[in-house]
């Protein structure tokens, strides 16, 4: 195995094997996170927004997805995270970092998109709000990538800065999708019937598999550059689909229920 993420003899890449953080990096990034995450916590108990309360920890399980979206998504953690034990082909898990990054992305992320949802604006509104929503992306991973914690390796497409675009339309459509589904649940997420909201995480899951399908396997397959490039603009043309489907979705609903009122007193009027 070449340890530096060369061609393997099979065709496929080999994972950067050596890959070695900063010592510093693990404990003060995971802190960080940690208070964030606690920090939301706090936020939404005194609110008491119980919507955010069932999706923090719900998020921090679904975390025990990673190992396999590295593998599909040739992606690699450093060797020397701490208590970091080997999962789905060789990819590790951390107890730590991974659902407090999961806490802080899929979590806080769908409840964010379910608020800019909730607002109901008109759709250029919501979609500036996604907009920055994707910014928040490479602001979390790229300090972990230019730290060694964490590194995309192999011929990828869109990579910029050692970032992948390709993982922030992914990322960001799912935060997207995680707030769509919510505002659909909002009827029964009042009171302990919040708990609901603690299958969302699990959901995005799905979201991932549905944009993400070609690119998984274009990378697996060993493709060539063309393909990886095609397969990487039909993930991302996929996504902001999913994001321009669904805000134009929600705005139409909007304007419709702004419309009910004004139906109503035209028609006694007449």
């Amino acid at each position: 195995m070449n340890a530096t993420g060369g061609i393997g003899p099979t065709g496929y890449v080999d994972p950067p094997t050596d890959l070695v953080a900063y010592s510093w990096a693990e404990p003060f990034f995971c802190g960080l996170m940690g208070l964030v995450v606690l920090a939301a916590l706090v936020w939404a108990v005194v609110k008491r927004e119980w919507i955010l309360v069932a999706l923090l920890p719900a998020a921090a399980v679904s975390s025990l997805i990673e190992p396999f979206y590295d593998y599909v998504g040739a992606a690699w953690w450093a060797t020397n995270l701490t208590n970091a034990f080997s999962s789905f082909d060789g990819r590790i898990f951390n107890p730590y970092f991974f659902p407090l990054g999961y806490a802080c992305w899929v979590g806080l992320g769908a409840y964010v998109s379910y608020r800019i949802f909730l607002k109901r604006p008109r759709r250029s509104r919501m979609l500036i709000g996604f907009a920055a929503v994707a910014l928040c992306e490479p602001i979390l991973e790229l300090p972990w990538i230019h730290t060694h914690l964490f590194s995309y390796y192999g011929p990828q497409p869109y990579i910029m800065l050692g970032y992948s675009l390709v993982w922030c339309a992914i990322n960001t459509s799912g935060v997207a999708f995680a707030g769509a589904v919510l505002l659909a649940m909002r009827s029964n997420l009042h009171g302990w019937g919040s708990a609901r909201a603690a299958v969302v995480p699990f959901l995005v899951i799905g979201s991932y598999f549905a944009v993400a399908w070609p690119t998984w396997l274009a990378y697996q397959a060993g493709a060539s550059a063309p393909v990886l490039w095609a397969a990487g603009t039909v993930t991302i043309a996929a996504c902001v689909a999913m994001v321009y489907v669904l805000t134009g979705y929600v705005a139409r609903r909007s304007a419709d229920q702004a419309a009910s009122p004004q139906r109503i007193e035209a028609g006694i009027s007449a």
